[in-house]
């Protein structure tokens, strides 16, 4: 998961801490572990730096700072449920820290808890939605069928990110098609197709969109043939011609890009059913 917020050094920390009365060698001692617990989860020791948090946790467990640091490497490192307990311990402190509410809610998520997830999110400050949490809040609108609400969190979100989210396109391009609205779809992958250029992945997907939602199979062609001649050609790419090439009728020429498919996988599911109906194809016509 990623990590929400920004950790204050120095004597920051401790305003985390609800206990004024601590001791000063106490005090030294949970900025000790704080400390190396910091350095060892930005080296990506995050085994120690749980040891280093739980020590410091101990001396005072109140420490909202602490708490955050610990709930997030125990998420990391596939506790949930002691995440979600820690996490929940800072909203008993702050019932409004906006790291601790975003958290639970992408954890929640993750698990399926959409009603608690949605809970937690929409306790989230609207300016300080990030874009996985607009992403699970789209997702979450879409399965309880609040089409318009998932149109916009989707929307923001994709339009926030700067990395490939295929689940965030898949729902969207299918909000946007289910609406009728194929001159909108057309655009906005023809739009955020300057972002992922390079992307693999978005360009399988542009071009799939492209022939079987918009039955603009030349376009798909074109679009894949310059990602090969702009990036790399791959077994993907070539895979995908080939189904491009069966839907346009071009049956010799998809026959021509299974060819170019590696032995190592020929074995994929769809290399499999485009080669049999090709062979069905070839069948029919002897």
């Amino acid at each position: 998961m990623k990590k929400w917020g920004i950790i204050f050094l120095g004597f920051l920390i401790f305003q985390g801490c609800s206990n004024q009365d601590i001791k000063k060698t106490s005090l030294e001692k949970e900025e000790y572990y704080i400390l190396r617990g910091m350095s060892f989860y930005h080296k990506g020791n995050v085994t120690e730096a749980l040891k280093n948090y739980e020590k410091a946790n101990s001396i005072n467990k109140n420490n909202i700072i602490v708490l955050r640091e610990l709930a997030l490497v125990q998420y990391e490192l596939g506790d949930s449920k002691e995440s979600i307990k820690n996490y929940k311990k800072v909203l008993e402190l702050d019932k409004h820290d906006e790291i601790a509410l975003k958290n639970l809610g992408i954890i929640m998520f993750s698990q399926g808890n959409y009603f608690e997830s949605e809970k937690y999110l929409k306790s989230v400050e609207k300016n300080l939605h990030g874009t996985q949490t607009l992403k699970a809040l789209g997702l979450i609108m879409y399965k309880k069928g609040n089409i318009q609400e998932a149109q916009n969190y989707l929307k923001r979100s994709i339009t926030m990110n700067n990395i490939y989210d295929e689940e965030m396109f898949v729902v969207y391009s299918q909000i946007l098609f289910d609406k009728k609205e194929k001159e909108a779809l057309y655009y906005f992958l023809k739009n955020e197709y300057n972002k992922y250029l390079t992307d693999k992945n978005f360009n399988l997907f542009y071009a799939r969109v492209l022939g079987e939602k918009l039955d603009a199979w030349e376009k798909s062609e074109l679009i894949l043939k310059k990602y090969i001649i702009e990036t790399e050609a791959t077994d993907e790419i070539y895979l995908m011609l080939g189904y491009i090439y069966y839907e346009m009728g071009l049956y010799s020429q998809s026959s021509l890009m299974l060819k170019l498919i590696s032995n190592s996988n020929i074995d994929n599911k769809d290399y499999i059913i485009l080669q049999k109906k090709l062979s069905e194809i070839r069948e029919l016509n002897y």
